[in-house]
């Protein structure tokens, strides 16, 4: 989920509004977050909100979050601090660089191996 229109959990309409009720059949979600800007633990929490305005259970399903853009600079300085502010596991990465990607490719693996039972396998 790598961001959504502010307010779309609000006003029920266009397509942020049609994502949030997509996402309701995920397993699980991964966030992602610009490591690259000040304070990107705000980001989190914007999305975090956007969930629980929409349909609080939305925040029950396990979440990961992707700090991109971890190449960055600024980005490796608040990476500690971002942690903090975040509860859920969160994966430094970079697209551009390709930073973690084979260690995010291992880790979404793991959890699919965890999430889909024979039940799921047989709808």
């Amino acid at each position: 989920m790598p961001g959504i229109i502010r307010g779309a959990s609000k006003e029920q309409q266009g397509l942020g509004c049609q994502f949030l009720r997509h996402i309701e059949r995920c397993l699980a979600l991964l966030l992602v977050i610009d490591m690259s800007v000040e304070r990107p633990w705000e980001q989190y929490e914007y999305l975090m909100n956007e969930l629980r305005e929409y349909k609080m259970d939305l925040t029950q399903k396990p979440i990961t979050i992707l700090g991109n853009k971890i190449d960055d600079p600024d980005a490796k300085l608040q990476l500690e601090q971002t942690r903090s502010h975040i509860p859920y596991p969160l994966l430094p990465i970079s697209t551009i660089e390709k930073v973690n990607i084979d260690k995010l490719l291992l880790y979404l693996r793991k959890q699919y191996d965890e999430f889909i039972t024979d039940q799921w396998r047989n709808v």
